[in-house]
This record gives structure tokens, C-alpha cells and sequence, in this order.
């Protein structure tokens, strides 16, 4: 499985022929390796500890939930005490986080999910610039490799074009 990063055009309207074409985005991350370049991300726009704090809450909740459907034969189950807690652990580092988006551009990029996320030109236009600059911090791939600075400035180049073309959306799938 992988994460990909697409161009969608939302309002259709009369397009010439040579404007149809929208720019591909090659830099994809494996599943497994996406929550790494995030977490990088984090740390590198200073919330490290708070996306540590939410990531360590999530992981204990889903731990937590999977271990009652398990015990229940795969079936749902209604969540005990201590996965509210944990729950409630989540959110509260989630809201945190979330506190930081007028001061931190990356982080609806950070909390956008990674099996399906879309984000307007008007995010674009705040995300982009700042991945494009912590992005240009890190140590460029050997040659023929396409490594996490790379990626990370292909998916900023996408974020600037949808910031300048409102009817087109930057998304996420996996």
C-alpha cells in the first residue's frame, strides 16, 4: 500500500484543450513510511513533543480498542472505562495541536487523514510555503533517488499551483 498525492479539478467549467492537463505528483511514500516523513515534519516545525504526545495516545486507544474486539471474537464492542480514557487522552493532545494552526501553516497538513484528505486553495497557499521551507533544510538524495526532500518539495510545487488556481484541489489517498 502507499500514500499518494493527487490534482483534482472540482468546478468543471470550458477549458482549452491544453489547460485539461493537470501536473502529475510523482513523490508517493509507502504506508509504512509516511507516518515517518510526518513525524519528521513535527519535529522540524517545532511540535515534536505534542506530535509525539498525540501519536503515543492514538496508538494506545487503537491498542486498546483492537485488544476488546479481539477478545470478542471480532465483534464490536462498546468501549470500556479505560479506552475512554484513552479516547479522551487523544482528543484533548489532538486539540492541542490543532490550537497551533494559526501559528503553525503544517498542521492540517499534519492531522489530514492519509486515506482520503482534500485541501482547497486557500490551505495550499498557507501549507505549501512552509513545507517548501523546511523542506529545502533537509539534505537532498543520492543521485537517482527520490528521497523525503524531494518529495517534500514536489508536494509543496503542487500546493502553490492549487493556490493559484482555485478550482483545483490538492488531495491525499492511501
Amino acid at each position: 500500500m502507499a500514500v499518494i498525492f493527487y490534482l483534482r479539478r472540482m468546478r468543471r467549467k470550458r477549458i482549452p484543450d491544453n489547460m485539461d492537463n493537470l501536473p502529475k505528483i510523482n513523490g508517493h511514500f509507502a504506508f509504512t513510511e509516511y507516518p515517518r516523513f510526518i513525524r519528521r515534519l513535527a519535529d522540524d516545525s517545532g511540535l515534536g513533543s505534542l506530535w509525539e504526545e498525540y501519536r503515543e495516545a492514538s496508538r494506545g486507544y487503537s491498542e486498546k480498542i483492537w485488544d476488546m474486539v479481539q477478545a470478542n471474537n471480532g465483534s464490536a464492542v462498546e468501549p470500556d472505562q479505560k479506552a475512554k480514557v484513552l479516547l479522551y487522552k487523544m482528543l484533548r493532545a489532538r486539540r492541542t495541536i490543532e490550537r497551533r494552526m494559526d501559528e503553525e501553516p503544517l498542521v492540517e497538513f499534519l492531522l489530514a487523514r492519509s486515506d482520503e484528505h482534500q485541501f482547497t486553495s486557500r490551505s495550499c497557499a498557507r501549507i505549501g510555503p512552509r513545507l517548501r521551507a523546511i523542506g529545502e533544510q533537509w539534505e537532498p538524495a543520492q543521485e537517482g533517488w527520490n528521497g523525503w526532500r524531494e518529495r517534500a518539495l514536489e508536494i509543496a510545487d503542487a500546493m502553490e499551483f492549487v493556490a493559484d488556481h482555485p478550482d483545483v484541489v490538492f488531495g491525499i489517498s492511501g
